[in-house]
């Protein structure tokens, strides 16, 4: 599950993933940088660490991501990428 005490940022530490728009209305774009050539999970969960939303996606070459969020409710949500049993926490507002 997600902590809500994990850090989050609109880029992972390392510099490879990017998510945008933030705050989003309808698309959130995932950069995926340089981790391209790995398999992958994303997880959308609710600030109440209900799990909304599960990818995964195997090696394919993609560079970017995208999520539909015009069905979610506004408010905070948690983004969770998984890329070599590492997680990186985002902190996604739909508006």
């Amino acid at each position: 599950m997600v902590s809500t005490t994990a850090a989050v940022s609109p880029l992972d530490p390392t510099g490879n993933i990017r998510i945008y728009p933030n705050p989003v209305k309808e698309t959130l774009h995932i950069s995926l940088g340089k981790i391209t050539e790995h398999s992958l999970t994303l997880e959308l969960y609710s600030v109440t660490n209900a799990l909304i939303y599960r990818e995964d996606i195997k090696r394919t070459g993609i560079g970017e991501a995208h999520l539909d969020v015009q069905d979610l409710v506004p408010g905070s949500y948690y983004l969770r990428i998984i890329t070599d049993n590492v997680p990186h926490n985002f902190l996604v507002i739909v508006e």
